[in-house]
């Protein structure tokens, strides 16, 4: 997991993702110890909430691949209904 600090950071990048395998291995490991309560949860949510989950997972992989500083939120904020 991430430090408090690192998470709170108010740098534009500072969510970026500059993984090794120690942090890897890490996001496994807690994917797989808490993956029924993860499950569960995501059971429980409204479509409309699992949909934009995916859509901002989707816009930052976009985000990521051609590196340009688009705003993920800004643009699902722009089309929110």
């Amino acid at each position: 997991m991430r430090p408090w600090n690192r998470v709170i950071d108010p740098a534009i990048d500072h969510l970026a993702i500059q993984g090794n395998a120690s942090d890897d291995s890490k996001f496994q490991m807690y994917a797989s110890e808490y993956f029924s309560q993860i499950t569960e949860l995501l059971h429980k949510l409204p479509c409309v909430i699992l949909l934009t989950l995916k859509t901002n997972n989707c816009l930052r992989a976009v985000n990521n691949a051609l590196v340009s500083p688009l705003l993920p939120n800004l643009i699902m904020s722009h089309y929110h209904i």
